[in-house]
């Protein structure tokens, strides 16, 4: 029985983009063929091939779906074989490593997206505190604008005065002489 790794043609070890690169390398192998009678043998072998290949790379393709496809794998090849019963704890300790690590790797995969969440949404509220800081700033600085504007008008105003009041006794002394 062939596996969906052996449908794709890479080693079960096959990092994702390999699988992705597997699968774009037969898309495009379908896509140079002269498409055949729908009637024809080579035609349905071809469809068929086709469909094996698309379920093999939606399985291998997503995370959660190959991990449980590769314990599935795991455990045919287990019943499968004969296994000689002194073997039998070994066989377990090695499942049960297998288990574990998949265990591990599953809780490491989930805290660091976890963390990932966390970092983004403390860049956001950085973001929106830095953004109502800005707002704040630009409220300071305003109201600083306004202020000097009201110090400039009343020593505008304070000359002004001054300026009327220095005509008006130059006046006075003008004429009282």
């Amino acid at each position: 029985m062939d596996t969906f790794y052996d449908v794709l043609g890479v080693d079960s070890e096959a990092r994702a983009d390999q699988i992705e690169q597997a699968y774009r390398l037969f898309v495009e192998f379908c896509m140079e063929r002269d498409p055949l009678a729908s009637d024809s043998t080579e035609y349905q072998q071809q469809q068929s091939i086709s469909a094996d290949i698309q379920q093999a790379y939606a399985v291998l393709s997503a995370p959660a779906k190959r991990r449980a496809y590769d314990r599935k794998l795991v455990s045919q090849q287990l019943a499968s074989e004969a296994v000689d019963p002194s073997l039998l704890p070994w066989v377990a300790v090695v499942l049960l490593a297998v288990i574990a690590i998949v265990c591990l790797t599953y809780y490491k995969v989930e805290a660091s997206q976890a963390s990932a969440r966390q970092v983004v949404a403390q860049a956001l509220k950085a973001q929106a505190e830095a953004a109502q800081l800005s707002r704040l700033a630009d409220i300071e600085q305003s109201k600083l604008e306004q202020e000097n504007l009201r110090v400039n008008m009343d020593i505008a105003r304070e000359r002004a005065q001054r300026l009327a009041q220095l005509r008006q006794e130059g006046r006075e002394h003008g004429n009282g002489r």
